[in-house]
């Protein structure tokens, strides 16, 4: 599950590059099966930070958060 949200973050918010990843952090807060779908959305963070912050909200297909207090952090 988190390496799924920092698939996200990758393709989405780094171009492509992983190595843009600084680092991700996250809360698991409910299980996820197989067969689930999961449902991610990124934000960008007010956060002061050296790097650029990007906040992320990820749910399952009932709309249960999977993952809270998400953040990634990008080069």
């Amino acid at each position: 599950t988190m390496a799924t949200a920092a698939h996200h973050v990758i393709n989405r918010a780094a171009g492509g590059d992983p190595s843009r990843l600084a680092r991700i952090s996250v809360r698991f807060s409910a299980l996820v099966l197989p067969g689930d779908t999961l449902q991610i959305e990124g934000f960008s963070t007010d956060t002061p930070s050296e790097h650029q912050a990007v906040g992320l909200r990820v749910t399952n297909q009932d709309e249960v958060p999977v993952l809270t207090k998400a953040r990634a952090e990008l080069r």
